[in-house]
């Protein structure tokens, strides 16, 4: 009987942060798994041991730093000598690591895998939130660059993606899009938590500034100073940094009982949320590499509205009455009237939407990557 195909999947950051990357590598895990494949995660700071039943190994100290608009967890020095006993260990066929990897961790992997001549698959999921990001990418990229040259595949999460990649580390990449399992999403039902008979807006990702969710409280600020906010509410669900500065402008704005806090909402229960709303709403200005949490809203039912950003126009860039420049709130509160108000247009665009989506299924995405992992380096 052969013997399976052993992965390693590699990220310098922590597993146990429920963030976009995270949540991909697990289902990517969960799926290779279910199709014939042994995976191994090497990880920075992780207190999981294992991923539904996939071995998890926690090979680094990690530390916070805030970059690209965003805190990130990046890990310290590690042993070359045990990333070396882990290889010698789980004899992998192929490692799949995200980009850009850092020198303290995703080097030791990479210096690993190509000595042990084992396909290495690297995946971009990043885009730059502004110039200095771009140019300090650029600079890494002076070193990175000698490693990626050696890869037996590199892939972007989108095209934007892609272009980030050829513009700062000189590198071309396949666009192989992230994914979701749609099922999941199509499943879910409307939460008994959320108040019924009210048009509803939902938010549901992180309180951050990058995220824009003072953007979209201040539209619906604008649309209830016209009396054009009756009869809706606004769910604005996460936590974050801004979570003091939103509640706040909501009693400014005398929108006390029109908006709700629910706080954080976990992943057993985000697509119920999502099947309650009539208009899923992410105001993200930029630094997005794709718009994972814009297909979610898809798959579960929810008619979606996108700031205008790369990553978002890589999902939604077919249908631009869902894209909005969320920092002109009177343009951005016209936009959410209309996609609430207009059925006609609601209608075309949730009929785009359900078939748009489908692409993006796992049962689609993963066995592109797969192949990736069957090539000889």
């Amino acid at each position: 009987m052969a013997r399976r195909l052993k992965v390693g999947l590699a990220f310098d950051d922590s597993l146990d942060r429920p963030d976009g990357v995270q949540q991909q590598l697990k289902l990517l895990g969960s799926w290779l798994a279910s199709n014939g494949c042994e995976v191994v995660y090497l990880a920075g700071e992780t207190k999981a041991k294992q991923i539904k039943g996939q071995k998890v190994y926690s090979l680094s100290r990690n530390f916070s730093i805030h970059a690209n608009q965003n805190k990130l967890s990046l890990p310290r020095p590690v042993s070359l000598a045990r990333v070396e006993a882990i290889f010698e260990s789980e004899k992998f066929d192929a490692v799949h690591i995200t980009l850009p990897f850092s020198p303290f961790l995703g080097r030791q992997i990479v210096r690993t895998a190509l000595k042990r001549n084992i396909p290495l698959i690297g995946t971009f999921h990043t885009f730059p939130a502004s110039r200095l990001q771009a140019w300090g990418s650029r600079m890494y990229g002076l070193w990175l660059k000698r490693y990626l040259k050696r890869f037996s595949s590199l892939t972007s999460v989108s095209e934007p993606t892609g272009q980030y990649a050829r513009r700062c580390f000189g590198v071309n990449t396949v666009v192989i899009p992230n994914f979701i399992d749609l099922k999941r999403f199509q499943s879910g039902r409307s939460s008994a938590k959320i108040k019924r008979g009210l048009d509803t807006v939902i938010y549901l990702t992180r309180l951050v500034e990058r995220k824009g969710p003072h953007h979209l409280l201040a539209a619906v600020g604008n649309l209830e100073a016209q009396g054009r906010f009756t009869g809706r509410q606004l769910l604005l669900c996460g936590k974050g940094e801004m979570d003091a500065r939103l509640r706040a402008a909501t009693i400014r704005l005398k929108l006390t009982g029109k908006v709700l806090m629910p706080g954080f909402i976990d992943e057993t229960n985000k697509a119920d949320y999502l099947a309650s709303a009539d208009l899923a709403v992410y105001p993200a200005t930029g630094g997005e590499a794709f718009g994972i949490v814009l297909l979610e809203a898809m798959a579960a039912g929810a008619l979606v509205l996108g700031g205008n950003n790369p990553g978002y126009q890589a999902v939604l860039g077919g249908q631009p009455e869902l894209l909005v420049d969320t920092t002109n709130h009177k343009l951005f509160a016209e936009k959410i009237d209309r996609l609430l108000s207009d059925n006609k247009l609601r209608k075309q665009m949730l009929a785009w939407q359900n078939q748009h989506v489908e692409q993006y299924d796992i049962s689609q995405v993963g066995p592109q990557i797969l192949k990736l992992y069957q090539q000889k380096p």
